[in-house]
């Protein structure tokens, strides 16, 4: 796969396709509040927010209420849709069309989808520590190991992130391992490192992309 980030200078870059202006355009990147799952593994699941994962999001409401979306695209599960619908109405000025992007769906985790982890740990005892010692590869049944899901959504982010306009603000809703593939290639990492870059239910990564002919960089963005 053709890598589109590279560093130049302590900053993390990205091939984009700006035309040259001087001018920023902001992404925040969030995963979703915390999922209605009774504690059971989610992966693709389709479920809704719990009532603590809606008050998380709320709590973004409130922080960012000076702050408009001009675009917004979420993954199509319901817990990131409800996520972007909250962001979203919390300013009159923000974009009313969220664009669903099929690809930045949660990883699957195929047959273990609606078990405990007690339950995994004990019925598929060996694929459980095989997948510990090579996430990138080793995938659950009928799931995707780290290697299948980086091939899904590293050429869906490049796509969504270059139509990132210079001086305004882009939303996405997405997943924990969705953003942290993202945020492991940004930062140069491996892909066993994966799990180890925080993403809390209702985390915020904000990234200012700025527009320097087809080069971006992204930085965190203080709020």
């Amino acid at each position: 796969m053709e890598e589109w980030w590279t560093k130049d200078i302590g900053c993390f870059c990205l091939v984009s396709m700006f035309t040259g202006k001087h001018m920023n355009a902001y992404v925040d990147l969030f995963r979703h509040g915390q999922a209605a799952s009774g504690g059971l593994m989610t992966g693709g699941r389709d479920v809704p927010l719990s009532e603590q994962g809606e008050a998380e999001i709320r709590f973004w409401q409130k922080s960012l209420s000076n702050l408009f979306f001009d675009q917004a695209f979420s993954s199509p599960l319901l817990r990131a849709r409800q996520t972007a619908r909250m962001l979203l109405e919390a300013h009159p000025l923000s974009a009313r069309e969220l664009r669903i992007v099929p690809d930045l769906r949660e990883v699957s985790l195929g047959e273990w989808e609606g078990k405990s982890t007690i339950e995994v740990k004990r019925d598929y005892a060996d694929i459980w520590e095989a997948r510990g010692r090579d996430i990138i590869h080793v995938s659950p049944p009928g799931g995707e190991s780290m290697r299948d899901l980086a091939d899904r959504v590293l050429p869906t982010f490049r796509a969504v992130l270059s139509g990132a306009v210079p001086g305004k603000n882009m939303l996405i809703a997405a997943h924990q391992a969705v953003n942290r593939v993202l945020l492991a290639a940004i930062e140069g990492l491996a892909l066993d490192r994966v799990p180890s870059i925080p993403q809390p239910p209702g985390g915020l990564n904000s990234l200012e992309v700025a527009g320097q002919g087809r080069v971006a960089s992204l930085v965190p963005r203080l709020l």
